[in-house]
């Protein structure tokens, strides 16, 4: 990656990625390999961020470290927000309109 001249093709990072095996179990669904690149990159970023602060003498700027179960949490809630997407948004019930409003079915 090289970037506003940081060049950090060169530095060795000690990050092991995620494999198919974190992620979520959902039936019938092929594994998510969006998901895997995605949580895998987010490794590289913020363990490369990390190096940068500590070269400056600075405490980590993203002092987590995801688990496996983490990433299949992760993954799992991902699933869900992308199935809603495209679903239906239900009305809104009567009780929750705001005052003075009446809720009309759509």
């Amino acid at each position: 990656m090289t970037s506003y001249g940081l060049d950090t093709s060169r530095c060795v990072l000690r990050v092991t990625p995620f494999t198919r095996d974190v992620l979520y179990p959902h039936a019938g669904a092929a594994p998510d390999e969006n998901f895997l690149e995605w949580i895998n990159a987010w490794i590289v970023l913020t363990a490369t961020i990390n190096e940068v602060a500590r070269s400056m003498g600075q405490p980590d700027v993203y002092p987590f470290v995801l688990n496996g179960p983490a990433v299949t949490k992760l993954h799992f809630v991902s699933t869900v927000v992308a199935a809603r997407q495209n679903a239906p948004v239900p009305p809104l019930p009567e009780s929750l309109a705001a005052p003075g409003t009446h809720v009309t079915a759509g």
